[in-house]
C-alpha cells in the first residue's frame, strides 16, 4: 500500500464517519422532540446518495419520478397556519358619540400586520 491509497482510505473513512455522525444527530434530534424513533431515516440517506450518484454520472435521477408521483397523488405541503391577528376583524359599531362619522369610514375593517 502506497501513500495515495492510504490518503484515499483516510478520506473515505472521514466521509463515511461524517455521514454516520449526521445521521445519528438527526435521529437524536427527532427522538428528543417527538420521543419516537424514526426508523426509515436511513432510506432518505440512500435516496440522497443514489440521486447524487446519478447526477454525477450525468443522468436524470430516478427520484425525480418519485417526486412527480407523490405530487400527482396529492402529497403537497399544507399552507402555513395564519394567526388570529392576521385575519380581518369584524367591523365595530360606532359608539353614540362617534355617530357623526360617515357610515363607510366607521365600519371599515382594520387589518393589522402579522409577523409570524
Amino acid at each position: 500500500m502506497n501513500g495515495d491509497i492510504a490518503l484515499f482510505l483516510i478520506q473515505d473513512g472521514l466521509t463515511v464517519g461524517a455521514i454516520y455522525a449526521l445521521l445519528v444527530v438527526a435521529l437524536v434530534l427527532v427522538f428528543t422532540v417527538t420521543r419516537i424513533i424514526f426508523i426509515p431515516q436511513g432510506e432518505f440517506v440512500s435516496y440522497g446518495a443514489l440521486t447524487l450518484a446519478a447526477l454525477q454520472a450525468g443522468q436524470v435521477p430516478n427520484t425525480i419520478w418519485l417526486l412527480i408521483a407523490m405530487q400527482s397523488a396529492g402529497c403537497r405541503p399544507s399552507p402555513p397556519a395564519r394567526c388570529e391577528s392576521c385575519l380581518p376583524k369584524p367591523p365595530r359599531r360606532p359608539s353614540p358619540s362617534k355617530r357623526r362619522l360617515s357610515h363607510a369610514s366607521a365600519l371599515r375593517p382594520t387589518l393589522e400586520p402579522c409577523w409570524v
